[in-house]
């Protein structure tokens, strides 16, 4: 019988734990910003922001992960919109830390048909 009370304290415990652990995470902000390819490399592609004014002075480089199909179509002068949650890594270029997104906004391509 203490065995199973036991058991049933351990497993209210767990549950305890798991649940305030979840309400004290804070969910992150989902953020976001444009920006021109500057180079594509495989999966990585470097963009030029100004839409970072409120953390960084002026025009900065960002180094962006790419998913397959968005790195194939990836050329340099196309608008890109990068989703993320966390900082940046200070490194040159810049880093996004918990990147959501990369997908094209505009391509050079069209722009230069019309």
């Amino acid at each position: 019988m203490a065995e199973k009370r036991w058991k049933w304290a351990a497993l209210i415990a767990v549950f305890a734990v798991i649940v305030f652990a979840g309400a004290a995470v804070k969910k992150a902000k989902v953020r976001s910003f444009t920006g021109i390819i500057e180079s594509v490399s495989g999966v990585t592609a470097v963009v030029e922001t100004d839409d970072l004014r409120d953390e960084y002075r002026g025009t900065v480089r960002v180094s962006v992960i790419l998913d397959s199909e968005t790195a194939a179509r990836a050329a340099v002068g196309d608008e890109l919109l990068v989703t993320y949650t966390g900082p940046f890594m200070e490194t040159s270029p810049l880093q996004v830390s918990g990147q959501q997104s990369a997908e094209l906004v505009k391509a050079e391509r069209e722009r230069a048909l019309r």
